[in-house]
């Protein structure tokens, strides 16, 4: 289906199929109309031909064919709406009242036996169907004409009175003053019709002049078809008029032709277009023809005076009738100039009024409005350039654009304004520079706009604006977007860049490059022992050192983190790369002050050697690999890369691809190690673990695998099937073994903390595993809690909501713990290894617990001891006041069967003798009471 025009402004859609007609050419129906026309003249005049025959077969066609072409205009009006569907609706009610009006006459013409005569039903017909025909005339105005219908009323009528006039004087009067056989009604309607047809026909045809190509089909046929009718009326005016017998006439064969035509004006009427407008020359003539015929009427006039004519009576009343519609006309026109004349001063008065304030806006605008003619001179510069540059416009007029801009920008100054030459437009925008009146080059964004071929401008208008901020604001994000906020050293994004371009640059000359890749030994150690504000200092001191020993040609980025990056170009070796990476050693390799401690720092670099065989990121995996193979090896030290080390990358690689399989096919494994209270002896939960069961290499510790996962991202995988796994076991326990108060302590990754995952992981594992959250204990470092202490704060804030608490692992090995204390909600403080290691060893470790447990109750927080392996760390913990403790001297960490036999069966052998202990259940937990004999006095040590 498809839309015709007029649809949106309350017409419907008419499609395209049920109006085919409409998009035809009008040759068919016209061919048509003629064809049936010369059939009905042959038949009409044939000789011999029975009368009565001849005149029933001539009204039967008639009748037939008016039918028809009142059932086409009706059809058409179907598919339109308003004031087209009544126009068309009542042009098919006037053909068929003619056509009724025909077959009931001859009807009664035929079956009449007393001379009853037949002209009355024509008359009655004719009568009737006149008001729709003024109806159908108005409508169609309606729809076609913009204010010009008065006039266009006036114009028909005046042809229908010229052509009365003339057909008068040509005849037509004479027949009437002589006509004795018709009444009066005969008369009129034999007159008028003639005239009425003409004043319909010249109203369709100024409509078709004034509407738009593809709705003027319709109206054409229609005009051709009243055309046949006028021909037909005006013909039997002439005969009739002489006598009273209505029989068949020749001219009716014309009135068959104008069905016809009607009805296919009717199918191919479409709505009409709200916007179209008539041709002007068509305009014109409409507006003519009435003058010419006036003219022609006057001319008859004249000649028929001449032979002595008289102006009888009709043609009098005909005359002033038409002097009347002159004077209407007139006086319109001179209304129609008035308002013309007054709509042009209040246009001329608004172009004044624009025009002023057009030229007030260009002169006060920001922007600089510049005109150069065709030779690039400068003809005109608006008074903004005053505010934009401190300039005259005077200084600029007369002069060549090119002449005054930087020298760097005139060849593409005057190449753009060349190029205007034999083109229409060009809009792209034009940069250059401009001197301020201070001496400073100024950026000028010009947008120009060929108006060489507008003689009113006759030149290319440039509006020019200062964009210098906008440029050094550009700069400056271009360098964030491309340089490392804390070093000011290039990022990985200019690193690639320029290794790419310069890639580039050997393909040509067949030099070759080379690319370091520097990782800081160690520097997570001291993040976590100094902090995250000693780790910056650092790495700006290791940034300035790096650049310090480089060539200005060379480039030295920050790839992130710890990780720094160097190209070397213009023809590099081996040799030259190793005594870059060694300088670049050695100048790392010094102590930075920080504060009053001083720090030492150490690198390890991996080199790779390229050309423009290779791409970007393959020189960058290589280095990488290189300084892998450095870190294996001891660190401290550099590389370069040789094919064989891609066999490490794959190793590594296939590690990866290891892990992924792991966790798919259950091989990490959760082991435990029991929590026991150093109080009551009583078994606080466990400690969960995970391990490897490796197809080919065993139980592997984590050791093996964590800090490969902790790279590669994998260990948040890895630490949610740990949390479900273990909170899983101890609800079992829970409620198979009656321990509803054992707890199990899970560690969480650094990655996974900072995550955003985290509530929801630990949200859906308990919901799943159905363990209350007081039974559960996330383990994080202190160095994942002091990365974003807000932020830390608020994820555990967000996740103690649900229950859960958190322990503070390897508590006393960091930097500032201690003051952080008070701001983190930590409800368990975990004490390192090393700091029971060394009990017994001197005061300063036993001094260091003791602050360790004092500040612990005086936050309200519980206390953990780590590594206990001997009888003796036991009993000093006890003293000390710590409130659990976990180690060898207990139990390894073993899976959950063996920890599940030691809780079903009530014992379990501590300490290096293997002696046993015994465990008793109380009525809601597990105690463990330690024999006397149960760690002999020469093993303590």
């Amino acid at each position: 289906m498809a839309l015709q025009p007029g649809e949106g402004e309350g017409r419907p859609a008419v499609p395209l199929e049920t109006s085919r007609l409409g998009s035809a050419d009008i040759t068919r129906p016209v061919a048509g109309a003629l064809a049936l026309m010369v059939v009905g003249l042959v038949w009409l005049t044939l000789p011999r031909l029975d009368p009565a025959l001849r005149r029933n077969v001539t009204y039967a066609a008639l009748g037939l064919a008016g039918l028809a072409g009142s059932l086409g205009c009706l059809v058409g009006a179907r598919r339109l709406a308003g004031a087209e569907r009544l126009a068309w609706a009542c042009i098919g009610g006037v053909v068929g009242l003619n056509a009724g009006g025909t077959l009931v006459a001859g009807v009664q013409r035929s079956t009449a036996t007393d001379g009853t005569d037949a002209s009355a039903i024509m008359n009655l017909s004719s009568a009737v169907g006149l008001p729709l025909a003024l109806t159908a005339s108005a409508s169609l105005m309606s729809v076609y004409l913009r204010g010009g219908r008065l006039r266009i009323a006036l114009d028909a009528l005046l042809v229908a009175a010229g052509a009365f006039y003339i057909a008068w004087l040509a005849g037509l009067g004479q027949l009437a003053s002589g006509a004795q056989v018709h009444t009066a009604g005969d008369q009129v309607q034999l007159l008028l019709g003639p005239v009425a047809d003409i004043a319909y026909l010249l109203i369709v045809v100024s409509l078709a002049l004034h509407a738009a190509r593809r709705e003027r089909r319709a109206l054409t046929l229609l005009a051709l078809g009243i055309a046949y009718a006028t021909g037909g009326d005006m013909g039997a005016a002439y005969v009739q008029l002489g006598t009273t017998d209505i029989v068949p006439l020749p001219f009716d064969a014309l009135w068959l032709a104008a069905y016809v035509l009607v009805g296919a004006a009717g199918l191919a009427a479409t709505p009409a277009s709200r916007t179209a407008r008539p041709h002007a020359r068509a305009a014109e003539r409409n507006g003519l023809l009435p003058s010419f015929v006036v003219a022609a009427a006057a001319a008859a006039a004249a000649i028929a005076l001449a032979v002595g004519h008289t102006i009888d009576e009709p043609l009098l009343w005909d005359t002033t009738f038409m002097v009347l519609l002159l004077a209407a006309r007139q006086a319109i026109s001179l209304h129609e100039n008035f308002i013309l004349t007054a709509d042009l001063e209040r246009r001329s008065d608004e172009l004044r009024s624009s025009e002023l304030q057009y030229r007030g806006l260009l002169e006060n605008n920001s922007d600089v409005i510049a005109v150069i003619d065709a030779v690039g001179i400068v003809s005109y510069m608006s008074e903004s350039v005053r505010g934009m540059l401190d300039r005259e416009p005077s200084e600029f007029r007369g002069l060549a654009l090119a002449d005054l801009v930087h020298a760097e920008d005139k060849a593409t100054v005057e190449a753009r304004l060349g190029g205007f030459a034999g083109r229409h437009s060009q809009q792209a925008p034009l940069e250059f520079r401009l001197q301020h009146s201070d001496g400073d080059w100024h950026d000028i964004e010009a947008v120009p706009n060929n108006l060489l071929d507008d003689t009113s401008v006759n030149g290319i208008v440039l509006s020019a604006r200062d964009v210098s901020d906008r440029r050094e604001y550009e700069d400056q994000l271009r360098h964030q977007a491309l340089h490392d906020p804390l070093t000011g050293l290039a990022n990985r994004a200019l690193l690639r860049e320029r290794l790419e371009h310069s890639l580039t640059r050997c393909a040509r000359n067949g030099e070759s490059v080379a690319v370091l890749f520097i990782d800081l030994d160690d520097f997570k150690v001291i993040n976590d022992n100094h902090g995250h504000g000693v780790g910056d200092v650092l790495l700006r001191s290791v940034a300035t050192r790096i650049r310090g020993v480089l060539r200005a040609m060379d480039t030295a980025a920050r790839l992130g983190g710890d990780e720094f990056a160097i190209l070397l170009e213009g023809g590099v070796d081996d040799h030259t790369a190793a005594l870059v990476a060694q300088r670049v050693l050695d100048a790392i390799d010094k102590p930075v002050g920080v504060g009053d401690v001083e720090i030492q720092v150490a690198a390890s670099i991996g080199v790779s050697i390229g050309n423009a065989a290779d791409t970007a990121d393959n020189l960058l995996r290589m280095a990488d690999v290189a300084m892998y193979r450095v870190k294996a090896a001891g660190k401290r030290d550099f590389s370069i890369f040789h094919a064989s080390m891609d066999l490490l990358a794959i190793a590594r690689l296939q590690f990866e691809v290891d892990i992924e399989e792991a966790m798919r096919e259950d091989q990490l494994v959760v082991h435990y190690q029991p929590l026991i209270d150093l109080g009551s002896g009583s078994i606080l939960g466990t400690e969960a673990l995970v391990r490897w069961q490796h197809p080919s290499r065993g139980l592997l510790p984590p050791s093996e695998f964590i800090e490969l996962a902790e790279e590669t991202g994998q260990i948040i995988d890895i630490g949610r099937c740990v949390l479900l796994t273990s909170c899983r076991q101890t609800e079992r326990w829970r409620a198979e073994l009656d321990l509803p108060e054992l707890t199990v302590a899970v560690n969480i990754s650094s990655r996974h903390f900072r995550g955003a995952d985290l509530l929801a992981d630990v949200t859906r594992t308990l919901e799943e595993t159905r363990l209350p959250a007081e039974c559960l204990v996330l383990e994080v470092t202190e160095s994942a809690l002091l990365d974003d202490l807000h932020e830390s704060r608020r994820q555990m804030m967000a996740i103690k909501k649900l229950g859960v608490r958190f322990a503070l692992d390897d508590f006393g090995t960091g930097y500032s713990s201690l003051g952080y204390l008070r701001e983190l909600p930590v409800d368990i403080l975990k004490i390192d290894r090393s700091f029971v290691t060394d009990l017994g060893k001197g005061e300063r470790p036993s001094e260091f617990i003791r602050a360790i447990t004092t500040l612990a109750r005086s936050l309200e927080l519980h206390t953990v001891a780590e590594g206990i392996e001997q009888a003796r760390q036991l009993r000093l913990l006890r003293t000390l006041g710590v409130d659990s403790a976990q180690g060898f001297f207990f139990a390894r960490p073993c899976d959950a069967d063996a920890v599940e036999a030691v809780l079903r069966r009530r014992s379990l052998s501590v300490g290096p003798s293997g002696a046993e202990v015994r465990v008793t259940t109380g009525a809601r937990k597990t105690r463990v009471e330690e024999s006397a004999e149960a760690v002999p006095a020469e093993r303590e040590s």
